[in-house]
């Protein structure tokens, strides 16, 4: 995990971005044409940045880049029940596995 974002996004795909961007434009797509050009400026700006970090703070910038596409294409309230019933699961999970491993099940009518 050495470079991890080049790994994933290479600098030879900012230029197809900020293309792809411009086609958006044209279709009318302002906002999200608006969004890829900045997220393709930053990701320029702050890339040796991005080497510098440690992997762990890579990962979880790109499951925050990953909500942010979720939402993009999504919508904002799909993103957020999706979003809610994630976490939902993960606080429900500690007690399932107890309840699981004491031999206790639910039982459903």
């Amino acid at each position: 995990m050495d470079n991890l974002v080049l790994k994933i996004l290479p600098p030879e795909t900012w230029v197809m971005l900020l293309s792809l961007s411009g086609v958006l434009m044209i279709i009318g797509f302002r906002r999200a044409a608006f969004s890829l050009a900045m997220f393709v400026i930053a990701l320029a700006l702050f890339f040796p940045l991005l080497s510098a970090i440690p992997a762990w703070m890579t990962i979880i910038a790109m499951i925050c880049g990953l909500m942010m596409l979720a939402r993009f294409i999504l919508g904002r309230r799909t993103t957020d029940f999706l979003v809610a019933l994630l976490l939902h699961d993960i606080i429900l999970l500690p007690f399932r596995l107890i309840g699981w491993l004491s031999g206790k099940t639910r039982r459903r009518i």
